[in-house]
């Protein structure tokens, strides 16, 4: 399984770069094709002058959230774009540019009569994602793109400006800045669960890497977790919800530290801020993945440090409203207990 990025005008738009539209309106558009080559390349000096006076957007760094998402739960991915702009590398990503790059000097001039990669020669298998960022049916013929890739089996969903009655796949339409989001896209991945015993009762597993450590992700029932009358009664009362066979505990560690039965070692070393972020949008579309393939019913967790508190509050707060739940936060004679609900 891949997930493969296709951008194109659209997701610089929101750094005030122009659309497809505007670009072919250009008088030098049509002279960069028919002119001689000295004449192209001096177009192609002067884009790359007026091109790296712009500034990457909200959307290119999700782009390499997303990037960073798919490395962390072992999954490929690929970008590819029809933009000549360097806003994804100014990001911290990895993309290959179809029509060249201002970055690369003579890339552009190279590649304008033949593109330096044929999308339709890419392999599709099924599960593959394609996710299309911002780019027209003028700037590539889509219905055919994704086409290729459900008649394989695969998945395509579009985010753009407008919705499109000839395409096939699911459509987000609006703002970039506001369809497109790394949590908005991780949800379209399939998440993988193994089932495992951990002391009387089985939990569901999912694993991750955040920089040089592997996590774990589980999901354990809640009423095998809570041992306390007490602490049910807690939970219960403050969220109006009983406890069933669809209530799970969830909890985070080091996988090292389930091998070696030795719970919530912390690691040798602090998580940067970057792993942080990342970290939480790994928890929250693996609590979101879990709800759809399990059915359940609430989720429960507790913070194992009282440091953790202030991170559990900032996934609760920043993610509930994308992920269409309800969050009882930072409850219980210490404050470290949590609740969410699809």
């Amino acid at each position: 399984m891949k997930v493969v990025l296709f951008s194109g005008a659209g997701l610089s738009a929101p750094s005030k770069l122009p659309i497809y539209d505007d670009i072919k309106e250009d008088p030098r558009y049509s002279r960069f094709f028919s002119g001689t080559e000295a004449e192209a390349k001096l177009i192609e000096d002067q884009l790359a002058q007026e091109f790296s006076e712009f500034k990457p957007n909200q959307c290119h760094k999700e782009c390499i959230k997303l990037q960073n998402f798919c490395e962390a739960i072992g999954i490929e991915f690929q970008h590819y774009t029809l933009n000549i702009d360097d806003m994804l590398e100014k990001s911290g990503g990895d993309v290959k540019h179809i029509y060249g790059c201002i970055n690369d000097p003579g890339s552009i001039l190279h590649y304008r009569f033949e593109p330096a990669i044929d999308l339709s020669t890419i392999e599709w298998f099924e599960d593959d994602i394609l996710m299309i960022l911002g780019v027209s049916d003028n700037g590539y013929p889509l219905a055919y793109l994704e086409n290729l890739v459900l008649s394989k089996g695969g998945n395509v969903y579009h985010f753009n400006k407008v919705f499109r009655s000839d395409l096939q796949a699911a459509q987000f339409t609006g703002d970039m800045l506001e369809t497109f989001s790394v949590l908005r896209a991780a949800i379209l991945i399939p998440i993988e669960f193994q089932t495992i015993p951990l002391g009387d009762y089985n939990a569901h597993i999912s694993s991750f890497s955040v920089g040089d450590s592997k996590y774990e992700v589980y999901f354990s029932p809640s009423k095998e977790f809570y041992t306390c009358p007490d602490e049910i009664k807690i939970i219960e009362e403050h969220t109006s919800e009983k406890f069933d066979d669809l209530t799970f505990e969830i909890k985070f560690d080091l996988e090292s530290n389930r091998i070696q039965e030795k719970q919530y070692d912390r690691p040798k070393e602090n998580m940067s801020y970057g792993e942080l972020k990342l970290l939480g949008v790994v928890i929250a579309s693996t609590i979101h993945a879990h709800g759809r393939y399990f059915n359940s019913n609430m989720y429960t967790a507790s913070a194992a440090y009282p440091k953790l508190v202030k991170f559990y509050n900032r996934i609760a707060n920043e993610y509930s409203t994308s992920l269409e739940c309800n969050c009882w936060c930072e409850f219980g004679p210490k404050r470290v207990s949590y609740a969410f609900k699809f």
